[in-house]
């Protein structure tokens, strides 16, 4: 493995060549990234189909707004995801009962169903890794994510984007 120098706030430290450590760590992950896997994970939906349903699981309802600007998508992308969901039965759109003006999305009983499948699959998929580690270990890498991910939103690669106003235009 061919190794590159990158100076940090202390001093030079030689680390695998970025290339080449993707592509081994995504040969080695191959199984992970596998069709059947993510098919059985994610049920066969997009990523921003399977994020709402997420999103939706934790919330419990929500108004389209809000999914869009969970998805970082502009509301007509959301409006696409939520009817895809719809379609397939697995969210339903129904009138808030103190406001009968407002539309909400929520998960249907067979939407509730699938993503508490999914998420026992995880959740058996991350035990079957995690089972084998030390505490120790455990807590090196889940120090080590939180720092990664913290510092990939610090770069603006859009996990940490603020949140897009919505534009309220008056219709006269």
């Amino acid at each position: 493995m061919n190794f590159i120098r990158i100076a940090n706030h202390w001093s030079a430290v030689a680390v695998p060549d970025l290339e080449s450590l993707l592509y081994d760590y995504v040969e080695q992950f191959r199984v992970l990234l596998a069709r059947e896997t993510w098919q059985r994970f994610v049920l066969d939906l997009s990523k921003n189909d399977f994020l709402a349903l997420l999103f939706l699981h934790r919330a419990g309802e929500s108004r389209m707004g809000d999914v869009a600007a969970y998805l970082n998508a502009p509301l007509n992308t959301a409006t696409g995801v939520v009817t895809r969901l719809e379609r397939r039965g697995l969210v339903e759109r129904r009138h808030r009962s103190d406001d009968k003006r407002v539309v909400v999305v929520a998960l249907s009983a067979s939407g509730t169903e699938q993503v508490a499948l999914a998420l026992r699959e995880g959740l058996r998929l991350a035990e079957q890794v995690l089972g084998e580690l030390s505490a120790d270990e455990l807590q090196l890498i889940l120090s080590v994510l939180q720092r990664v991910l913290g510092l990939l939103g610090a770069q603006g690669d859009g996990s940490s984007r603020p949140r897009r106003e919505v534009r309220r235009i008056a219709i006269d």
